[in-house]
């Protein structure tokens, strides 16, 4: 599957079906997911050991980098911060194919590059345009709620004169670089960070960027708590109380979780648990349109200069990976090209289950508390049961998985979905169905239909033939346009003959994907059904609400044991 991260604005045609609210693929994309690199650190490696920081870049998944722009024009050690540039290109974007955020530190000018303001500007309108076209993100200022909040040079206006020069010198130099404007240090804490952010607002900095950014650590004030739900309602406040906010997109550009550190809670287990926890789930679960296109951990290795365990390896010769290493790279290879199905709860266990494009189920998964055990049935072929700190995998030969958690919880299962059918499966059809070369589907494809001519016999259906190896109850997912909206189809299912279901109260899970995202998971029903061959015909007897046209999608049916 071609996997790439979209953002689709889609024209509500005629013939086609109307978007979606969300203007991202359902899929987890595989360049969501970034690092923040320390320039220093950064450009040591590169010099001494350029195959180590693509090594751990690569390894982990990771889609982008954030690494600091040069302060001044003429700092005396401007060839290096060229050379460590130049090398980030080379070995990032045009080795690895690696998206590169370069962010500066502050969003006003120093007296000294206030006093010499066009050889500054044209510094940055060089270093810009010698890499146009490479660098995908540039970021202007870093958590200037924190750095300006008691510098009496930082006005509103000293603000907004270095954010304009300098969003109109990139862009000059770069059209198709994605300009961000400054972070803020945090989102809920205190009330000037609000007020902050209204002020920049107030003159005029969102006109001068493409997103928005700020920064989060969950325990960064004592209590573990995830902030995400707050900080997202926190803008949604922002907006309300605003007439100049608009709907751009928010990256999240750094998020950690301290292990260390005056008042800090946790363990490296807890920092692994529950970092990976609420990026899935701010990633996954349904957030308003356009929320968080991408996210930011912090950082790849601990600073010597803030030793405070927030890095994904340790400050030693070695670069020790810390556990929440191994989570991130198991976690991102569970999510990437998959579409997440749902959130369940196993006693005290959250989990989050993905779907692959061939069937395959992958489940995430913490618990609240160790040595509980727990059961999952992932498939009927084979499994497996990674480790949370790094490559210790267990191989399972049988439909269920029992396992106590210890010292390292249990973190990724992974195997065959136990009852799976593709959408251009079907076995017989009352049509001809159109399948849609579609890279975001399941297999590449799904099934289409898209006329305003009523079929002879009064109705459209698909045929589908499935093999359950038990008798039980099952969950049955259809993946398919919703069947209770205005710009699709109403349609309903029966197996074995024994009566069609309504399913216009199917419950929608995950994110849209597909063709003009239009496409979600459903849970249509939960039933008995008897070990052997069954029939399962999918039925579309009516128009659309919004016009007369039978339009659906289909890409794939999957059961799971309930």
């Amino acid at each position: 599957m071609k996997i790439l991260i979209k953002f689709i604005a889609v024209a509500i045609l005629g013939f086609s079906l109307a978007a979606t609210s969300h203007a991202q693929s359902g899929r987890i994309p595989a360049d969501y997911f970034g690092i923040q690199y320390d320039v220093t650190q950064l450009g040591t490696l590169l010099y001494n050991h350029p195959g180590k920081a693509e090594g751990w870049t690569t390894d982990i998944g990771a889609g982008f980098i954030r690494v600091a722009f040069p302060p001044f024009h003429n700092d005396t050690n401007l060839p290096w911060w060229d050379w460590v540039h130049d090398s980030i290109v080379e070995k990032f974007h045009d080795e690895n194919d690696i998206e590169i955020m370069f962010y500066f530190q502050s969003n006003f000018y120093s007296t000294e590059a206030y006093a010499d303001r066009e050889n500054y500007l044209t510094a940055i309108y060089d270093r810009v345009y010698a890499h146009r076209g490479k660098v995908a993100f540039y970021h202007l200022g870093n958590e200037v709620d924190s750095t300006n909040r008691d510098n009496p040079a930082a006005t509103k206006e000293a603000m907004r004169l270095w954010t304009e020069d300098v969003y109109n010198t990139i862009r000059a130099a770069d059209p198709d670089a994605e300009i961000v404007m400054a972070s803020l240090a945090g989102a809920i804490k205190y009330q000037y960070e609000y007020d902050f952010f209204l002020d920049m607002l107030d003159v005029g900095l969102n006109n001068f960027c493409d997103s928005y950014s700020v920064h989060t650590y969950p325990n960064m004030w004592g209590a573990q708590i995830d902030e995400l739900p707050d900080l997202i309602q926190w803008f949604n406040d922002m907006k309300a109380a605003s007439n100049v906010i608009d709907n751009k997109k928010i990256y999240i550009t750094e998020c950690g979780f301290l292990t260390s550190g005056p008042a800090l809670h946790g363990n490296e287990t807890e920092q692994a648990m529950f970092n990976m926890k609420r990026i899935i789930r701010v990633q996954a679960l349904d957030m308003p349109s356009g929320f968080l296109p991408r996210i930011n951990t912090y950082q790849m290795k601990d600073i010597a200069q803030k030793p405070d365990g927030a890095g994904l390896l340790r400050l030693d010769e070695d670069e020790t990976p810390r556990k929440q290493y191994g989570a991130m790279k198991r976690s991102i290879q569970a999510m990437t090209g998959s579409i997440f199905m749902r959130e369940r709860i196993y006693n005290d266990s959250v989990c989050y289950e993905f779907m692959k494009d061939n069937g395959q189920q992958n489940i995430v998964v913490w618990s609240t508390g160790l040595g509980r055990n727990q059961t999952f049935k992932i498939g009927s072929d084979s499994g497996y049961v990674y480790g949370i700190g790094g490559d210790n995998v267990l191989t399972i030969h049988d439909t269920t998985i029992n396992f106590s958690y210890g010292d390292q919880p249990v973190w990724i299962i992974t195997g065959d979905a136990n009852i799976w059918n593709e959408g251009e499966s079907y076995t017989s059809a009352n049509w001809t169905p159109w399948l849609y070369d579609d890279d975001d589907s399941y297999n590449g494809k799904f099934v289409r239909l898209d006329t305003t001519a009523a079929h002879p016999s009064g109705y459209y259906f698909l045929r589908y033939t499935i093999t359950v190896p038990e008798s039980g109850y099952y969950k049955i997912f259809f993946a398919s346009t919703p069947p209770n909206v205005t710009w699709a189809s109403p349609y309903e299912y029966q197996i074995d003959g024994t009566g069609y279901v309504n399913l216009s109260g199917a419950v929608a899970t995950g994110r849209s994907y597909g063709l003009s995202n239009a496409i979600r998971w459903l849970h249509a029903d939960t039933r008995y059904i008897g070990a052997g061959s069954h029939v399962i015909d999918i039925r579309v007897n009516d128009t659309r609400s919004m016009d007369n046209r039978y339009a659906l999608y289909f890409d794939a049916i999957y059961l799971e044991p309930n």
